[in-house]
């Protein structure tokens, strides 16, 4: 069995269908009629960052279970932040809980190509273009020396088409064109190989365009107003993590990440989020302690439960939102408050002069559905229609969920 795994960066759901509906995708068109598959809407971790979302794919895990917030984080334990950002991937690789095994490690191998997560791979291919056309001739390489092997490929560019340019963008919607074309030439090797094989692509998030900046000063005096040399943000430089101060993470997107004193969490905590939602940037407070977790709006406060249903209209942007939050719960690792911001909003640490002009026109983080809906391409045509979550997509295939003890599969999404 053949099994290709693609990791689409950052294709959003909405823009995907308009421009297959367009004719602009001839390529995955044609693809998708010659192999009788079909094209769904995924739905990202309750944080919709890259590096969760690939570990959710690649493990058929939630955070909850492999352990990855976020990109950006602290250890509670080792009083350390840790930022995947900046990280060697052997150390991203360390960062997965040891009980939630890879694809790669289920099957005992396989290629990635350009990979976040490549914990179990065996040929490990990191190119320096971030170029479609040559991470795709990289994965055809290996595709021609182990035809019944698993290779899965990432491609970012469009992730980065939309950092730049923004999600609303001639440029960003070029760039999921231009991968398209790339994807030919994989389409074309994939006909010629007379073997059973199975291939997906699938992206990991969206994207919302960004709006305006929240910056170290304002994220200062909301989280900690008239002691601003207690709060931290993004104490990046020396790797560690005073726990006796006000620790705020943010990579530049929709969510900040509060880490508050050992002591007074419970009291601090809600005057965090009071104070986050009064100023009008701030969309949604989730609030963790030892007790659970609870939602705060503007309106009211919510305990998540996986087993309650939001309040209908409340939580219409933010899909399944309760049954997500209670997934990515980590809780050596998970901020005592989570902010998100508004549409019209993203948290930074600042502006960085000549980066993008100035402007980071493009973010995703959030939970709401422009940042978490992506697409699945090549799933079985009588899939539900419901947005799959992406830790479920390889279970699809028959990959069993993550446990503890799992039997190995022969292939990468099934009994093959």
């Amino acid at each position: 069995m053949l099994s290709v795994l693609v990791i689409l960066d950052a294709w959003p759901s909405a823009q995907t269908h308009d421009l297959i509906a367009a004719g602009r995708l001839p390529e995955i068109q044609d693809w998708l009629t010659s192999s009788g598959s079909g094209i769904f809407d995924t739905i990202s971790p309750y944080l919709s960052f890259s590096y969760s979302s690939h570990a959710s794919l690649l493990t058929a895990a939630p955070p909850s279970v492999h352990g990855i917030p976020a990109h950006l984080w602290i250890d509670r334990p080792k009083s350390r932040v840790f930022n995947i950002q900046t990280a060697a991937p052997r150390r991203a690789a360390q960062a997965i809980d040891v009980n939630a095994r890879t694809v790669f490690e289920h099957v005992g191998g396989g290629s990635a190509i350009h990979g976040l997560i490549t914990r179990g791979a065996t040929r490990i291919k990191r190119p320096l273009s971030k170029d479609p056309v040559v991470l795709i001739r990289h994965l055809i390489n290996g595709i021609r020396a182990n035809r019944r092997g698993l290779h899965v490929c990432w491609l970012p560019s469009v992730d980065a088409a939309g950092h730049r340019f923004g999600p609303d963008s001639s440029e960003f919607l070029e760039a999921i064109c231009a991968t398209s074309r790339a994807l030919d030439a994989l389409f074309g090797e994939l006909e010629r190989i007379d073997v059973a094989k199975q291939v997906l692509l699938a992206s990991d998030h969206g994207m919302r365009p960004s709006g305006e900046l929240i910056g170290s000063a304002e994220i200062r005096s909301i989280v900690c107003p008239g002691l601003s040399s207690n709060v931290w943000v993004n104490p990046l430089i020396s790797r560690h993590a005073d726990l006796d101060k006000v620790n705020a993470l943010t990579t530049g997107g929709s969510v900040l990440h509060v880490y508050l004193p050992r002591r007074s969490k419970v009291d601090m905590a809600s005057s965090v989020a009071g104070r986050a939602l009064s100023s009008g940037k701030v969309a949604l407070a989730v609030l963790s302690d030892a007790d659970g977790q609870h939602l705060l709006t503007p309106s009211g406060q919510h305990t998540v439960s996986p087993t309650l249903t939001p309040p209908v209209g409340l939580f219409d942007a933010y899909p399944d939102i309760f049954q997500r939050i209670a997934e990515s719960r980590v809780p050596d690792r998970e901020p005592d408050v989570t902010l998100v911001s508004r549409d019209e909003f993203y948290f930074g640490k600042r502006v960085r002069p000549g980066y993008n002009w100035g402007r980071h026109r493009g973010t995703h983080g959030g939970p709401s559905a422009l940042e978490s809906l992506g697409v699945a391409i090549g799933l079985p045509v009588e899939t539900g229609r419901e947005p799959i979550p992406i830790h479920r997509l390889l279970r699809v295939f028959g990959l069993p969920r993550q446990t503890h003890v799992i039997d190995d599969p022969s292939s990468l999404f099934g009994d093959g």
